[in-house]
């Protein structure tokens, strides 16, 4: 196996046996079992099992932050990014729910370090949209709100539709989304 081969071999068994286990009863020798590796290869590419942990998790993060990122810049109207949003949103939950489970799953064992680091990105994520939604309200694409509190009130409703379709296993998150986007477009009143 190649290198980078086996290390996604490992983060994708690491996954799959913390989400089995939970980060506190999965062991390094059961996801080097589940790699199909000894656990000295583990520790060829881990220092540890927070380590291993940290990795998986910021590898998903960073694909979900990247296409968002991209929905953001390309979006040329602002019904196009909330739609974007919210198609987007759906697709990687369903794409990556078992990921994002071990994720809401294992909260208190997220280092400080990837804490850090996913606060980090979700400010990016807030300035590149305040950014785009500043853009929307000089060109009269939208009404003179505090695109601050706006870029929060789009990432919060992002982030209720993961809690409802991981956490709930809400069934109408794609429903729910669509009430939201109508909601912030046309208001409550």
């Amino acid at each position: 196996m190649r290198a980078m081969k086996k290390c996604e071999i490992i983060l994708k068994a690491a996954n799959e046996v913390f989400l089995e286990s939970g980060y506190e009863k999965s062991t390094v020798k059961d996801i080097a079992m589940q790699a199909g590796v000894g656990k000295g290869t583990i520790y060829e590419y881990f220092s540890s099992k927070e380590e291993l942990f940290t990795q998986m998790m910021q590898s998903v993060a960073s694909y979900v932050f990247n296409d968002i990122k991209e929905i953001i810049f390309h979006a040329d109207s602002i019904e196009e990014l909330l739609e974007g949003f919210s198609k987007k949103c759906i697709l990687l939950i369903d794409e990556h729910a078992d990921k994002l489970q071990v994720l809401t799953q294992d909260l208190e064992h997220i280092s400080k370090d990837l804490q850090k680091w996913l606060m980090n990105e979700e400010i990016k994520l807030h300035v590149a949209l305040t950014s785009k939604l500043k853009q929307f309200i000089s060109s009269k694409q939208m009404k003179n709100v505090q695109p601050e509190s706006a870029a929060w009130t789009i990432l919060n409703m992002v982030r209720l539709a993961v809690h409802l379709k991981l956490i709930i296993n809400e069934k109408r998150t794609e429903d729910f989304l669509r009430e939201q986007i109508h909601i912030l477009l046309y208001g409550m009143k």
